[in-house]
């Protein structure tokens, strides 16, 4: 079947109108835009493990205090949990790529690399679930792939391995893209984003942790 994004079972839990989803996904859009802003103006200051872990208690506490008093527990309440602790850990692989790269370069360079993950999600598509892409589909992987190439200009003198942060953060996307549209269409959208932000919390928190220890090791003897 082609590829096909189908978000109406997430999007109705909360019976919402088509004005409010334009609405809310433009919100979205914008808080994202505005949380990479802040990680690029706070990269000097911060470690990136101190910023996802800031970042992600902070959103899952908002969702707790959100969803709990409206929809109960059972909005939190897994269905496939495997699969979505799965695609939780694609996104943070994906958020921590691109974030860490978010310092070493513009925003302009980082996005064009990150938005590739249309063509890496076909890509994949084709590779693991045996979609069909057709022609038109492979012409649209190929125009974003050279868009992408225009905007990055790759050479002997610009290239650096910086770069495939970005392109690792679109292929991540993509992936856990996939696995929510084959594997967790019928999960809550709240238990999903709450399952998000508890997995960066551990990862985080993990990375603070071997930081530390690391830091307390005593350096080898010569």
């Amino acid at each position: 079947p082609p590829i096909r994004l189908n978000m109406t079972p997430y999007l109705s839990q909360y019976r919402l109108g088509s004005l409010e989803r334009i609405i809310a996904i433009l919100t979205a859009v914008s808080l994202l835009s505005f949380s990479d802003a802040l990680v690029k103006m706070s990269g000097d200051s911060f470690g990136l493990a101190q910023l996802v872990l800031l970042r992600s208690t902070v959103a899952a506490v908002l969702l707790a205090a959100w969803l709990l008093p409206m929809h109960g527990r059972s909005s939190l309440r897994l269905t496939r949990r495997g699969w979505v602790w799965a695609r939780s850990l694609c996104l943070a692989a994906m958020w921590l790529s691109y974030y860490a790269a978010l310092p070493a370069m513009s925003f302009a360079l980082a996005a064009a690399c990150y938005y590739t993950a249309p063509a890496w999600m076909a890509l994949l598509g084709r590779v693991l679930l045996g979609m069909t892409i057709g022609g038109r589909g492979w012409t649209a992987v190929a125009l974003s792939l050279a868009g992408g190439l225009l905007v990055v200009s790759p050479s002997t003198d610009t290239f650096t391995p910086l770069l495939l942060l970005p392109l690792a953060a679109a292929a991540f996307y993509a992936l856990a893209g996939l696995i929510t549209w084959s594997r967790c269409q019928a999960e809550s959208p709240g238990a999903m984003a709450m399952t998000l932000n508890l997995c960066l919390v551990c990862v985080a928190a993990a990375a603070l942790l071997l930081l530390s220890l690391s830091l307390l090791s005593p350096p080898p003897l010569l």
